[in-house]
């Protein structure tokens, strides 16, 4: 067998195999073409990419080339191989894969960028920019909490907050007529499980507090369950 390592266009040639006995000789040509060609990006990012704060996303740079392209990430203009969050180590923010992609991981608003992948080779080199979009994660800041009660009838409203103050000082242990405004109307902070007292037939209206990306309001749905 004949083994050529680290091929090259100076290997291009007709190679000849030949084998013989007393009986006669036989001779094989083979071609050998050293395939030659400047990288081609066959599969990038989008020229938007979206993502969760928070998320895992892999930035494609699938490439072609002979030999095998060099891929170099730099996010606005900068190299990201240069910078103090690369790293070896799996637990690093930017790592490659081996077709070239970049991961990033648990991203954040700080990772909004334009994004640059540039394979290189000995023909030539080629390059794609994308810009990725980092969404706020949607949070529950407070609730469900009881913000207000309407009783059906004007005249309990008086007896209401009279009740409900009452069970409130109940749980607590504290008498009657002290602690905040808040404490006996009802209101919480929403952080913690706490049992809201009403009297029957009475209006509730219940609150939960939510900060969501200012681009997403209009995608944003809420449903309540007993």
């Amino acid at each position: 067998d004949l083994y050529i390592y680290n091929a090259t266009a100076d290997d291009i040639a007709v190679f000849q195999c030949q084998i013989s006995n007393v009986h006669g000789r036989r001779v094989v040509n083979a071609y050998l073409h050293v395939w030659q060609q400047p990288p081609a990006i066959l599969r990038s990012m989008p020229d938007e990419q979206l993502v969760a704060e928070d998320q895992v996303i892999t930035l494609p740079c699938f490439t072609m080339g002979a030999p095998k392209a060099s891929i170099h990430w730099y996010r606005n203009g900068l190299s990201l191989r240069g910078s103090e969050q690369w790293m070896a180590e799996s637990q690093s923010k930017y790592q490659f894969d081996l077709d070239g992609g970049l991961h990033i991981q648990h991203v954040t608003t700080a990772d909004v960028g334009k994004y640059t992948c540039i394979a290189t080779n000995k023909f030539g080199d080629s390059q794609v920019t994308g810009r990725l979009t980092v969404r706020g994660r949607t949070r529950i800041t407070a609730g469900p909490r009881l913000v207000l009660v309407q009783p059906d009838r004007v005249g309990d409203n008086e007896h209401h907050e009279n009740y409900q103050e009452q069970q409130r000082k109940n749980q607590s242990g504290q008498p009657p007529g002290t602690g905040s405004p808040s404490e006996t109307h009802g209101v919480t902070d929403g952080k913690n499980d706490r049992v809201e007292q009403v009297i029957e037939n009475a209006s509730v209206w219940l609150r939960c507090d939510v900060n969501a990306d200012p681009m997403e309001i209009n995608h944003l749905s809420m449903v309540w369950k007993k």
